[in-house]
């Protein structure tokens, strides 16, 4: 819950002409994928300090979807569509960030 109070406060901050239905749906959605989303998310995540992050952003990219199109048929499909492409944008750029090194080991 705290971490859905944390999401729903950066929307609400960043978007004044937040709508309640929307905000009604967003809810029920959180409500009824976060834990799926969640064991999902720590089978494929190597670093337990990620899991958070990942899941925010997934929900933040999925809400912006909800706000301007309103025509996602199988939000469930959708939600782990974006987690899938997130967790693979983290680890490509944490190996980057591995290949270039600023302090290699002696």
């Amino acid at each position: 819950m705290k971490l859905l109070r944390k999401i729903l406060h950066y929307i609400c901050e960043g978007d004044k002409m937040f709508e309640q239905k929307n905000l009604n749906l967003f809810e029920k959605i959180y409500n009824d994928t976060y834990n799926s989303l969640l064991k999902y998310v720590i089978c494929k995540c190597s670093n337990v300090n990620d899991i958070n992050d990942i899941i925010q952003d997934t929900y933040l990219e999925f809400y912006n979807k909800l706000t301007k199109e309103n025509s996602v048929e199988d939000y469930n499909k959708y939600l782990f569509g974006i987690c899938k492409n997130i967790i693979k944008k983290h680890y490509r750029i944490k190996y980057k960030l591995k290949e270039f090194d600023i302090n290699p080991k002696q």
